[in-house]
């Protein structure tokens, strides 16, 4: 097997799992019980992808439609936006997935490790994010040693 091919299993395998990464826990956090309760007790919630879907969906009902938007759209650009551009020319398809590991870090971090503890969908996300990055900066680099990166635009002058 060639590394292109290797590279693109790689990208295909990462999108997959992302998506299933959507219904699988991301972060799970301790808060206290009601302070009426005797012994105190702790409750643990997991955070899914599903739940952030949903708290978009309130904001927009609740006309906070920034908020909303930009919700759905973090939930969109992490656990989505590579599947649907596994069918897209692999100039583009790394170009947007390497733009959009930006937003997904950060989203990831907020969601999984920030105040939280992270499980198994928000480590295997952050992994697979990690796979897309890289696979998208060998594949631009590799376009761009052998001349193939702005082929269109150098067509277009000439």
């Amino acid at each position: 097997m060639n590394k292109m091919g290797a590279l693109d299993i790689f990208k295909k395998i990462a999108s997959l799992a992302l998506v299933a990464c959507f219904l699988l826990p991301l972060s799970q956090c301790a808060q206290k019980g009601p302070a009426e309760a005797q012994p105190t007790t702790t409750v643990r919630t997991a955070m899914q992808g599903v739940d952030l879907l949903q708290a978009g969906r309130d904001d927009l009902e609740a006309g906070r439609v920034a908020h909303g938007l930009a919700m759905l759209l973090a939930v969109f650009n992490v656990f989505f936006l590579p599947a649907a551009c596994l069918g897209l020319p692999e100039r583009l398809q790394a170009a947007i997935c390497l733009i959009a590991s930006l937003g997904a870090a950060w989203w990831l971090y907020v969601w999984v490790f920030m105040f939280t503890q992270p499980q198994i969908g928000g480590l295997i996300a952050a992994a697979c994010w990690a796979v897309l990055l890289s696979t998208s900066s060998f594949t631009l680099f590799r376009l761009w040693r052998s001349g193939r990166l702005f082929k269109r635009r150098a067509a277009r002058a000439g």
